[in-house]
Parts: C-alpha cells; structure tokens; sequence
C-alpha cells in the first residue's frame, strides 16, 4: 500500500479550508444582501405613502355666491411596493359640509389615487379667521406578509388639510411675539409676527422696542411697514445693543396701527459671562479660587481646571476644583487638595493657567508664580499707579543722589 505524500495533505487540508472560507464569505454577502434588502423595505415603507398637496387654501372673497362650492382634488400617493387597503376620515369645523368621492378603496404599489372633495359653502356656519377641514388616510397593508411588516415598522396616517378663510370686517391685524433670541455678544433681537386677517388694508404699522441695560441706558429701537394687504403677512426683527452681564431685563414693545394699540411686555433672561476670578492661590498642598458673580443669574455648576507650567514652559501639574453652586451676586471660594508643593518644585518664574466654568461657559486666566509668596498674582491686575510711583521714586533718589554729589564736589574745590 502506498503511503499518502504529506504534501498533497497540506494541499487537501488547505482545499477544504479555503473551501469553507469560501463558503463563509458567500454566506455573510447573502445575510447582508438580505439585511440590505428587508432594512431597504422597512425604510421605504416609512416615507413611501403620502397625500398631494398637503395643504390648500381658500379665501371667502374668492366665493361670493351664496350657493358656490369649493370643489378640490386631492391624491393619495403610494411610492410604495406594497398594496394598501385605505381608509379616509374628516374632522374639523367643516366636516358636516364636506363630501368626498369615496372614503376607502385599494392603493396599488407606485400609484395614486385621486379624490375628489366638494365643500357646501351655502350650508355651511363659518367663524372668522380659518375653517378648516382634515382629510385623514389610514393606510393597511392588504396581504399577511406585509401585515407582519406593518408591526416591525409603523405605518404612519397622513392627512390632508384645507382651509377656507373669512376675512375679518374692516381693519384686523394679528400681532404675534415670536422670539426673543439673546446671545452674549450683548444684543437682544426680538421679532414681531403680523398677519392682515382683515378686509381692508392696513396703511401703516409702526413697532418700537425698548429695554433697559445694566448701566440703566434706554435702549431703543422702531421698525415701520406700510399698505399690508389682506392676507399679507410678515415679520419685524429688532435688534438692541447694550451692556448686559447677565439676568433677567424687561422688554417693552408697543406696536400702533391705523388708530389701534397692542403693546407687548417680556422677561428677557440674558447669560452672559458675569463670573469673575477675584484671587488664586496655592499653601501647603491646598488651593483656594475665589470667584465672584457680578450677574443676576443663579449658575448651578461652577469649578475651575488648573494647570501649573514651570520657567520652561513644561506642565507640571493640572488638578480641578469641587463644583459648587454660584447664587445672584455672591462670591464663593473653590477649595481643595491640590497634592503638590510648589517650593519643593523649585518653581521660580512659572505661570499658572486657569479655566473657569460655569454651566455653558468658559472664561481663561493667566497668572504669575511667585515661590516666596506661595501664591498667584494676576499681572493683568497690578495697578498702572504703583508702577509709576515707583519710576517717581528711582528718578527722586537719582536726582537726591546728583545734588548731593555736587555739594560734595563744591566742598572739595573749597
């Protein structure tokens, strides 16, 4: 008997091992074709029906006869490729006279569908402003596979709305309040929505904004707009600057109309960076931030990350402070062990970097060490005054020390 070659072992074991490779890569292409194809579907079938247009609008004025209807057409868009049974329902003020050309039927896979809708204006009782009628589609699908589908990813009702708007009689102006968007750059930018409902035009609107900053400025802004037709509409933005740290300031908006007044009053909550570093320092291994808050607002999370640089500039230590809470216009001190003695780092000329958060907010201090005073000294805050007391000072003793040496001189020639 003939002894098998152990090479053409190692080529039938390296057969069959890629062999199964083979056949594990095909069966992970064909699970992921598969994932692909049923998250495709799951996904289509999401954003894949929907109802056009979405909305339609009718002015009154449009339908003076008393007998006019308002008929409309309206589609049921399936993208889809699944059947769907549909089922169609109204609601709002003029349901009870609206008509539709069926109310459930068979929706196809990438088809539409078309209803038609009549509105019985003569029958019906309409408030001014919008009369509104929704066309609500509830979309099932027909078959027992796609209905297992149908409670993986829910299918979403669409609705369809139309609107008949009365005009209100004589001069109607609707004023709204939109925002009032604040930033830290110190400005407050309100914005006024208005809205013509009325039947007549509008000549002329005229909005003036005021509010009152921190130095107690009054701070002013008016926005005009002329002939607003019926049914125009639009915004007036204003934007005021002033001096604002942060807290709550009233906001004052009076706006005037052919003859009409409507005035608008607001809290304006304003944060800003109103949080001050009033002193850092560092003894026996503890640190003590002290920080104040200048603002009229409650800050929840205050803590300062400090980081200790040598002469060199090399980073030797970086610690954070405890958080505390910081009240309106209180000053509090961040403390904790530091776990560092800066004498024993022979620090002679470093620096100290020092980040100061509160809630959203971020604000950087640079300071100089001095070993022998164990403590922080901000350059920034040394007084311009000493500096030039002490210029006064060397230039006294320079002139004290000439006088002196020509008395001398005057002496010896003597």
């Amino acid at each position: 008997m003939k002894k098998s070659d152990p090479a053409l072992k190692k080529i039938k074991k390296y057969n069959v091992k890629n062999h199964n490779s083979k056949c594990m890569i095909l069966k992970s292409s064909a699970f992921l074709v598969i994932f692909l194809t049923i998250f495709f579907s799951l996904s289509t079938t999401v954003f894949s029906i929907g109802v056009l247009p979405a909305l339609k609008e009718y002015n009154l004025k449009d339908y003076n006869d008393t007998d006019s209807q308002i008929k409309t057409t309206i589609y049921f868009r399936n993208n889809d490729f699944i059947n769907y049974s549909v089922s169609l329902s109204t609601s709002g003020e003029l349901a009870d006279y609206a008509k539709l050309s069926k109310y459930s039927f068979e929706s196809t896979e990438m088809s539409d569908t078309e209803i038609e809708c009549e509105i019985y204006l003569e029958k019906a009782t309409l408030s001014y402003g919008p009369n509104s009628l929704f066309i609500s589609f509830l979309a099932k699908p027909l078959n027992e596979q796609d209905s297992q589908t149908e409670q993986i990813v829910a299918i979403p009702a669409v609705t369809a709305r139309i609107n008949v708007n009365v005009a209100y009689p004589g001069k109607y102006l609707e004023l709204v309040l939109s925002s009032v968007s604040t930033n830290i750059n110190q400005r407050v930018a309100p914005n006024i929505l208005y809205d013509n409902k009325g039947e007549e035009t509008i000549e002329k609107l005229s909005c003036s904004a005021t509010i009152i900053d921190d130095k107690n400025n009054k701070i002013s802004s008016e926005l005009k707009k002329s002939n607003i037709l019926n049914t125009d509409s639009g915004q007036l933005s204003f934007e005021l600057f002033g001096e604002f740290i942060s807290g709550e300031y009233p906001l004052y908006i009076e706006c005037n109309f052919d003859g009409e007044k409507k005035i608008f009053e607001e809290n304006v909550k304003i944060f800003g960076q109103a949080v001050e570093v009033m002193s850092a320092k560092i003894k026996d291994g503890m640190y003590n931030v002290t920080v104040k808050n200048k603002g009229r607002n409650k800050y929840s999370i205050v803590y300062a990350k400090v980081k200790l640089f040598d002469e060199n500039n090399n980073e030797i230590a970086i610690f954070n402070t405890v958080p505390k809470t910081l009240t309106e216009s209180s000053t509090i001190n961040l403390e904790g062990f530091s776990g560092i003695d800066p004498k024993e780092l022979n620090i002679t000329n470093g620096r100290i970097l020092l980040e100061l958060n509160y809630d959203d907010f971020k604000s950087q201090y640079e300071f100089s060490y001095d070993s022998f005073l164990e403590g922080f000294t901000d350059i920034q805050k040394i007084p311009k005054s000493s500096v030039w007391f002490i210029i006064f000072i060397i230039g006294v003793l320079v002139i004290a020390f000439l006088v002196v040496k020509s008395i001398a001189k005057d002496k010896d020639e003597y």
